[in-house]
């Protein structure tokens, strides 16, 4: 245990969706939750959440380093089906926004992402966790200081598959990243993507026919940005490309599979009049092709963060916003046709930021993230859990 991250606070609350305006839906009215804040003197966060066997949660993310509140490194917490603190484990000399995601083991452990400073080992360090919180291993993969990996799975042969951004190609602009690990870590292939311009990998999903689907952004001639799917095969060749322009600045954050074998993506894009941003989720068909999209607008800034399964086919959005009524999560339902059912936002007594979504089964969700408190300057870790 680590005691000074031990404190956490429980708030039951009862809040309202405000602040939204859904296409064609109404908001649902907020049931009790249970809230809770995790972290010490400083800054605390998450970015990455996964549900467990167990019924808990595991967060990654980031804390203040002990006795240095100006410093932040990777930090992993694992707490139990109410909520209740396991363990926690910091991880050192990681980049300032720790763990960027998070993936159960087949061993009922964890394996996390997250930048290492250290560059002559690598700059995207991915360390294995044994169900009762300590390090199994640790690899570090990458060439440059800002080389990142940002989205990993496991794979049915014991591997991993992840994406996200390389400048191994150029030291200028970036390119999509997607690295296959076999089942003791080493590079079974890597594929660098993308064009002359800036180009990044947000997501990546196994397809039902043993392949990969991974969806990002990426940057046109006249700085466009659009949004950009491609499916590769087992051995990592490309087999469909698509480049979807839904707007201004399209990109898309997420991607997971459907039963039928086709996908559903989440993704941003802005207004046509530069006033807000919308978030977006839809269907790609088997062959990359849009096949439907419903959009929620907001009148600020908007950040899709988070896509998960629900029952029955459903899915999670997650994003964090920022408009008039200040910073805040966002948290939404679709049905497996696309058509919202509910939207929830939070925020209010403080500044709430949703970072990730999981389902919790057999209903409701939790949403992870930062909150700082309106009683003090700290910012925690942030897990919410809807009933």
């Amino acid at each position: 245990m680590h005691g000074a991250y031990q404190k956490f606070k429980w708030v039951l609350s009862v809040w309202c969706s405000i602040g939204f305006a859904p296409e064609g839906a109404a908001q649902a009215p907020f049931k009790s939750n249970i809230e809770l804040h995790f972290g010490g003197i400083g800054t605390d966060g998450a970015n990455a959440i996964v549900p467990l066997a167990d019924g808990g949660f595991a967060l990654g993310g980031w804390k203040s380093r002990d006795g240095d509140a100006d410093v932040t490194e990777g930090w992993v917490l694992r707490v139990d089906n109410r909520g209740g603190y396991v363990w926690d484990l910091p991880l050192p000399n990681s980049a300032p926004y720790g763990v960027t995601a998070l993936s159960p083991a087949f061993d009922g452990g964890l394996v996390a992402i997250d930048g290492e400073n250290e560059k002559s080992k690598g700059t995207t360090r991915l360390s294995k966790l044994s169900p009762d919180g300590s390090i199994d291993w640790q690899r570090a993969y990458g060439n440059t200081g800002r080389d990142a990996l940002v989205s990993i799975r496991p794979t049915f042969d014991g591997g991993f598959i992840l994406a996200g951004r390389t400048y191994f190609r150029t030291a200028g602009e970036a390119d999509g990243w997607v690295l296959k690990l076999d089942r003791n870590q080493n590079i079974e292939w890597f594929r660098t993507l993308g064009g002359e311009q800036e180009d990044s990998l947000e997501s990546i999903s196994l397809s039902t026919d043993g392949g990969f689907v991974a969806v990002g952004w990426i940057t046109q001639p006249g700085d466009s940005v659009l949004g950009w799917a491609l499916k590769l095969d087992h051995t990592g060749a490309t087999e469909w490309e698509v480049k979807h322009n839904l707007g201004p600045d399209t990109e898309f954050h997420g991607v997971l599979p459907a039963p039928d074998g086709s996908f559903v993506y989440s993704a941003s894009k802005a207004s046509e009049l530069g006033t807000g941003r919308t978030v977006l989720i839809g269907g790609l068909s088997k062959d990359g092709t849009q096949t439907w999209q419903q959009g929620i607008k907001s009148e600020g800034s908007a950040t899709v963060t988070g896509l998960a399964p629900a029952a029955n086919g459903s899915y999670l959005v997650s994003a964090s916003i920022e408009d008039d009524k200040g910073q805040a999560g966002l948290a939404a339902g679709f049905n497996q046709r696309g058509r919202l059912e509910f939207i929830h936002r939070y925020g209010g007594a403080g500044n709430q930021r949703a970072l990730a979504i999981t389902a919790r089964l057999p209903s409701g969700y939790a949403v992870a993230g930062s909150s700082k408190r309106m009683q003090t300057l700290d910012q925690d870790m942030w897990l919410l859990i809807k009933r």
